[in-house]
């Protein structure tokens, strides 16, 4: 597995090339998140028709929160989590969750950090729907295409993190682990392997 792992990766790397205005605000979201607290993990909670069409475990949010506690438990973490998910409810019930050692951010909040306007590169219409960029799926092709720069933006910071939390099942985990080019279980910590693996 690790050889076609590799070679996937490589590969992937290679296209995964956004234009030079989008690459110039993913460096700015990722300074932010580093720089208030030396670095940051990111969790990706995957659940809507994931579910509903039993493709994966219904993993409560819970255990994505416990995974978080389980890994800083053992090692200093910094308090930044940057959160993509599909459903306003996981990130609710995560912020609800989450102590004083750590600040949930979604995509939206990082770019208002940044100094960016959000609604340049977050879609108002998924988020007043309660979903978020996974969410977007079944739309047409218009849509997403509209919409793409926040699927680049949050797959980015999710392979970029320094630890990242989320499900193999989902396609956008397994996308960041081969962005990243490691999927070592140090860093990438999926809550439904070995059920389904990085490839």
């Amino acid at each position: 597995m690790e050889r076609t792992f590799t070679m996937k990766s490589e590969m992937t790397r290679a296209l995964w090339n956004p234009v030079p205005n989008l690459k110039e605000v993913l460096l700015k979201l990722y300074s932010v998140l580093r720089n208030q607290s030396g670095g940051y993990i990111a969790i990706h909670i995957r659940r809507g028709d994931k579910i509903t069409r039993r493709e994966m475990g219904d993993i409560a949010v819970g255990d994505y929160w416990k995974k978080l506690r389980e890994i800083c438990a053992s090692q200093s973490c910094p308090s930044n989590v940057f959160l993509m998910y599909d459903e306003q409810a996981s990130y609710d019930t995560m912020r609800e969750l989450s102590s004083v050692h750590f600040q949930m951010l979604n995509l939206r909040l990082i770019l208002q950090q940044a100094g960016e306007t959000a609604s340049n590169y977050v879609s108002e219409e998924l988020e007043n729907t309660g979903t978020s960029a996974t969410g977007a799926r079944n739309r047409d092709g218009t849509f997403m295409r509209e919409h793409s720069k926040e699927l680049v933006l949050s797959i980015s910071l999710l392979a970029m993190s320094d630890h990242l939390i989320c499900t193999f099942s989902s396609n956008v985990c397994r996308l960041a682990a081969v962005l990243r080019g490691n999927h070592s279980d140090h860093f990438v910590h999926s809550l439904d392997y070995p059920k389904w693996n990085p490839l």
